[in-house]
């Protein structure tokens, strides 16, 4: 498919994506999420296949147990837990500033994170084979809001072996894959003026 944007977009990572309309419309495709939302606001799947909640209260343990589908990278590389994990982490590494990072804050030190004071092998997030994602939440917390915050385009997976060669990884074709629906083919600029 050809879109056309009213301004030009540069960087198709979700989580510059996330803050910029034009770029959300094409990252959305690009990108797949753990859940989306219908056109009437109801949470549905679309990476997730189901989740599991678990309240411990004796413990003091709260977790959420996510169950992917089947999917892979437009490189034909299977997507894991490991992508949601890797994503997750990097959102919420002290060295970022993603404004994004407070859909996380959820989770089970994320804030400790985020300020330096705790290490990010610390934060509640873990795969725990290919297909399955547990998050830990340091309280019960809002479920609901939880499951409308990984709806969003900047929590979707990324692959660490793309996004860590650097700052340029989503800036064009060549050095990205993607686990959408579509693949950036081309990015042309008209920088023709036009009456």
């Amino acid at each position: 498919i050809t879109m056309y944007l009213t301004n030009e977009v540069y960087n198709f990572d979700p989580v510059y994506a996330y803050n910029n309309a034009e770029a959300e419309s094409i990252a959305s495709l690009l990108f797949a999420r753990l859940f989306t939302l219908s056109k009437n606001g109801k949470i549905q799947n679309d990476l997730a296949t189901g989740y599991d909640i678990e309240e411990n209260k004796k413990t003091g343990e709260y977790t959420m147990v996510i169950t992917l589908r089947k999917a892979w990278w437009s490189d034909k590389i299977k997507l894991t837990a490991d992508d949601v994990v890797y994503a997750w982490k990097r959102i919420l590494n002290s060295e970022n500033a993603f404004s994004c990072a407070s859909l996380l804050f959820d989770l089970k030190n994320a804030r400790a994170v985020k300020a330096g004071n705790c290490s990010i092998d610390d934060l509640g997030v873990c795969a725990l084979n290919d297909n399955t994602v547990q998050v830990t939440f340091e309280k019960p917390i809002d479920y609901d809001q939880f499951l409308l915050n990984l709806s969003s385009l900047a929590l979707a997976p990324l692959r660490e072996d793309y996004v860590s060669k650097g700052d340029d990884w989503a800036k064009k074709p060549g050095t990205m894959v993607t686990s959408g629906p579509f693949k950036l083919n081309k990015i042309k600029f008209d920088v023709s003026d036009t009456v």
